[in-house]
């Protein structure tokens, strides 16, 4: 039985080499096709692809179709051309066919990239705010005035919340 096992694991371990093999043909090959498809789309032939180039392309039945059969369900050309290219306005071959890549997959793959993009970008968005809010606090703790201090110490955090409203004849009225 041991020899039985021994002749097993090194079947076992050729198959693998062969399924490594065969895997890293098939990816080079799929590079190959989406670098020769990129060469194709790129009608000004500069080297780079404008929004304008690729959805010509993409929106063709065939194009749709064919890139289907790879592996990519293209619905939205305007939101693909925006991941792709990174927001710059146009893509290179490198951008397209890493984008691409990793799009590859059925619907709900490219639905969880796409929503892992806007998380992403929220993300950003609410350490831009963060950041805004930290100098408008900054601010309002260096005014000096009968009613900014007590509210500025408010928005500070040291002494709670605190809601501001305008009473008649324009004094800030602040409680806390």
């Amino acid at each position: 039985t041991a020899v039985l096992l021994t002749d097993t694991l090194v079947i076992a371990s050729r198959d693998v080499e062969l399924a490594v093999e065969e895997k890293i043909k098939k990816d080079r090959a799929y590079v190959d096709k989406l670098k020769s498809f990129f060469t194709a789309f790129d009608a000004s032939e500069d080297g780079v692809l404008s929004e304008w180039e690729f959805r010509a392309v993409i929106e063709e039945d065939k194009v749709r179709a064919v890139l289907s059969l790879m592996g990519v369900d293209i619905r939205e050309s305007r939101e693909w051309f925006e991941e792709l290219s990174g927001g710059c306005g146009y893509m290179t071959c490198d951008q397209f066919v890493q984008g691409i890549s990793r799009m590859k997959g059925d619907a709900r793959s490219q639905d969880v990239w796409f929503l892992r993009k806007s998380t992403d970008k929220m993300m950003q968005d609410m350490v831009e705010v963060q950041a805004s809010c930290a100098e408008v606090k900054q601010a309002l703790v260096g005014l000096r005035g009968p009613h900014l201090p007590t509210a500025a110490q408010a928005l500070a955090g040291r002494t709670g919340a605190f809601t501001a409203e305008h009473a008649q004849g324009g004094e800030m009225k602040v409680a806390i």
